[in-house]
């Protein structure tokens, strides 16, 4: 496989957004952290210069979290797969996979949502479900119930 070749420094992703769904902006500064780590070859680096990058990108009001976050020694502070944990239980928590199931069972189409809009929503809504193998059939069946236009549920129901 070729190799590519980058011309230009990538820039680090903004910072981390405190402001509203703080899991949600977490989710996707994370994405993009992880993006970036692979892209840079950062993530072929050591731990220590790892966890300072992210601790420069992330910004100064996760710095002060971090700060705060229950490490069990200081050799931990520069695992970056500890901090990243730690960070993910800070502003995540605990998943209650009951309320997380609930929210993707309830999810029905909304007026003037494409398909494939709520089709995402839903697969990103059963992400954290645990349904494991049944992810997909589970889907489907979503579908069936929370689309609007009741031609393409007739169609889908005599499949």
């Amino acid at each position: 496989m070729p190799q590519v070749v980058h011309s230009a420094p990538i820039p680090l992703p903004p910072k981390m957004d405190l402001t509203g769904n703080l899991a949600g902006n977490w989710k996707k500064f994370k994405r993009m952290w992880n993006n970036y780590e692979v892209a840079s070859r950062l993530r072929t680096q050591s731990n220590e210069l790892r966890t300072a990058t992210f601790l420069t990108c992330i910004g100064p009001d996760v710095l002060n979290i971090y700060d705060g976050l229950p490490f069990d020694n200081d050799e931990k502070k520069t695992n970056i797969a500890k901090v990243l944990d730690l960070l993910e239980k800070y502003f995540i928590g605990e998943t209650n996979e009951t309320y997380e199931r609930y929210l993707f069972n309830k999810r029905e189409q909304e007026s003037g949502e494409s398909f494939n809009t709520y089709l995402t929503n839903l697969r990103s809504l059963a992400k954290t479900c645990n349904f494991g193998e049944l992810r997909d059939n589970l889907i489907r069946g979503r579908i069936v119930i929370g689309i609007r236009d009741n031609s393409i549920r007739k169609k889908l129901l005599t499949n």
